[in-house]
């Protein structure tokens, strides 16, 4: 048999609890409202990102909060924080031009949050179910830590050179950072983060080549790999 066959169904929330974890989330979907233009793309991705990594953890200590007295919460940790992702996205997704690469980049970021919440906020806790599931959190085993350096080592060096192309784009075009992030539509802060090596993603990438063939009358076309 197995495994996952042995772990008993997680039981509905009661009433009160349903109903706290729809406030949750139509609080949520007023706050993404700010960060999003009128034709339904992303904006403000640095808010974003803020409103779902602080709004999922609200929804994670909801179902916390219903299930610790229970002697199978933590086998049910593992479903319950992917529950949690999936009530902040489904507010993300109501939003019609919003992708299925970004609703999984997303995703897999707020499983990372929501994992280093955890550690930090109960690593110490005096509640021993809280503490344990902190523990089993900053156990992670040296072949899964080797592939995570591995893909992070390739990441960074992916993203230097997006962010020396960009840079060139711009002196090219003789542009202020100012003037590109106005022109394809982010915050002057992202772009800064772009140029630094963090990794745009996959529509913003789109966004950069899009108005840089423009500008420079051209086909551009930043390399990822």
């Amino acid at each position: 048999m197995a495994k996952n066959q042995s772990i008993p169904p997680i039981p509905p929330l009661s009433v009160k609890q349903a109903h706290e974890l729809e406030a949750v989330e139509m609080s949520l979907s007023r706050a993404l409202e700010n960060c999003v233009d009128s034709h339904g793309n992303i904006a403000h991705e640095l808010k974003t990102s803020t409103y779902l990594s602080s709004y999922v953890v609200k929804i994670f200590g909801l179902y916390s909060a219903a299930y610790i007295g229970s002697p199978n919460f933590r086998l049910w940790t593992p479903q319950l924080k992917s529950m949690s992702v999936q009530w902040a996205l489904k507010c993300l997704a109501d939003y019609r031009r919003t992708s299925p690469l970004m609703l999984m980049a997303y995703r897999k970021s707020l499983l990372e949050s929501l994992d280093e919440h955890l550690k930090v906020a109960h690593g110490n806790s005096l509640n021993p179910l809280l503490r344990q599931l902190a523990e089993t959190l900053s156990t992670v085993g040296p072949a899964v830590e080797k592939m995570r350096a591995s893909r992070t080592a390739s990441s960074a060096t992916s993203s230097e050179e997006v962010g020396s192309q960009i840079r060139d784009l711009m002196n090219e075009a003789r542009l202020t950072k100012e003037a590109l992030a106005e022109g394809i539509g982010i915050q002057e802060r992202n772009v800064y983060r772009h140029l630094a090596g963090t990794p745009p993603r996959a529509k913003t990438i789109a966004a950069y080549e899009e108005f840089f063939s423009k500008k420079l009358k051209r086909s551009v076309q930043l390399k990822t790999s």
